[in-house]
């Protein structure tokens, strides 16, 4: 693997472009609730998709940050937004992120997958380890899974973006909960540990359809038919 800060146009937030944009106007009125995983300080992804529901019938759009400060900044940066509702905490379970980062093939065995991005390349198991060490106990824990269930007769439209090394492990929580179910899904990093296998879940699965896709820029927007 490569070094993710290395990558030209390396970015915590989704980077939008006009393609994508449009393709998301394309379903707006087939969604009544969307879910995020990583707001960070709302004016990537949350900002950007905010705009183009802002005028729809959205219900509620959920986005679910682990960073306290970024939490309040997104809360300040997107007030105008009403239909936000801003989730402070982890998407999933401490114990089985941990479990997870330990027994990952993919970030035990990185060296092996030559063309695809990480955040570290002495220690990736330690360095994802202590990211999750470092979040305190008392946090509200799976917020993806809470947040889904609470909606789970809604149109969904979801989008995983979490810092780190457990966007696969998000990506299959979706899968499992929402397994009879249409959704769309938007995910970012698709070149990155976080999400190619996602990336190629979804292309090798004839219940997914690609509605756009750019590579280079690491995202792909599709939807999961019944």
């Amino acid at each position: 693997m490569k070094l993710y800060c290395t990558k030209i146009g390396a970015s915590v937030s989704i980077v939008f472009d006009e393609i994508l944009i449009k393709s998301i106007k394309n379903i707006v009125n087939d969604v009544d609730v969307i879910i995020e995983t990583g707001t960070y300080t709302g004016e990537g992804s949350t900002k950007m998709i905010s705009e183009i529901f802002k005028n729809s019938s959205i219900e509620k759009f959920y986005t679910i940050e682990i960073n306290k400060d970024f939490h309040t900044k997104a809360k300040l940066n997107l007030q105008e937004y009403k239909f936000i509702e801003f989730l402070n905490g982890l998407s999933l379970n401490i114990d089985e992120c941990l479990e997870y980062i330990k027994n990952d093939d993919s970030i035990r065995n990185h060296h092996l997958n030559d063309n695809i991005y990480i955040d570290n390349l002495e220690n990736p198991v330690k360095f994802y380890t202590d990211e999750i060490n470092r979040i305190d106990k008392d946090t509200p824990q799976n917020l993806l899974e809470k947040t889904i269930k609470e909606n789970i007769d809604k149109r969904l439209f979801l989008i995983l973006d979490s810092a780190g090394g457990i966007g696969y492990l998000e990506f299959k929580k979706v899968i499992e909960l929402l397994k009879n179910k249409k959704y769309y899904l938007l995910l970012d990093d698709i070149h990155h540990i976080k999400h190619f296998r996602s990336y190629e879940y979804v292309l090798n699965n004839k219940d997914f359809s690609i509605l756009s896709l750019n590579y280079d820029k690491g995202w792909i927007l599709c939807e999961k038919k019944n």
